[in-house]
């Protein structure tokens, strides 16, 4: 039984939540990207938490029965990790900057696309609703089920093989902001991944993922 429910949560997320970004195009010249709430993200955020409770003993195992950091460690690894996220985007933008400037530009190398800048009160909230819904759903997917749940389905013990495809499948999943984009979260995939291991719990990554993201787009929105 929890194996046909591992397998089924495993194809789900595989085929509504990691296959579509494959096939998103990072060309974005002509209309800028609006980032938005959608009732798609809603139904996918729902039946992630689903997934994650219907794991909880799992999640129990793995995580909160485990020998727990303290309360300064959980602080200093999430501070550490938010440090690492800012620093290999800035490294990252600075060298295909570089790169560009020197005429090496890379296929795909530059997401070329601006991003949709909010008018009013409602759309900032969808805005931040959709940075929030996705950031749950990507921590959850990529750190938790196809890690986790997919070494339990599996029983696969060697844990490069339980790891890198779910990092894999992450980066991927940002092909539409251009090479760079794709080598940036397979960085920040690996540093969320260990923040995880280290800090035991999946809420100290939602709140660095979200705030990077946070971060990310303010800077990026202050320059457009």
């Amino acid at each position: 039984m929890k194996k046909a429910l591992y397998a089924t949560q495993i194809f789900f997320l595989l085929l509504f939540f990691v296959v579509p970004p494959l096939f998103n195009s990072p060309d974005f010249a002509e209309s800028p990207l609006v980032i938005k709430t959608t009732f798609f993200s809603i139904f996918l955020t729902f039946v992630t938490a689903l997934f994650l409770y219907l794991d909880r003993s799992l999640y129990q195992k793995n995580y909160k029965d485990s020998p727990q950091p303290g309360i300064f460690m959980k602080h200093a690894y999430a501070l550490c990790s938010f440090g690492l996220l800012i620093f290999v985007s800035v490294i990252f933008q600075i060298i295909f900057f570089v790169l560009s400037r020197k005429g090496m530009n890379l296929p795909g190398s530059t997401a070329a696309f601006d991003i949709y800048r909010p008018v009013n009160a409602l759309e900032w909230l969808s805005l931040f609703t959709a940075l929030l819904t996705a950031v749950f759903t990507e921590e959850v997917c990529y750190r938790f089920i196809l890690c986790d749940v997919f070494k339990e389905l599996t029983g696969i013990s060697n844990k490069l093989l339980t790891e890198i495809p779910a990092l894999i499948l992450f980066a991927l999943g940002h092909i539409y902001e251009g090479f760079a984009g794709v080598l940036n979260a397979l960085v920040c995939g690996i540093i969320l991944r260990l923040l995880l291991v280290k800090s035991k719990s999946l809420l100290i990554n939602i709140i660095v993922h979200f705030f990077y993201n946070l971060f990310y787009l303010t800077l990026f929105l202050a320059v457009i």
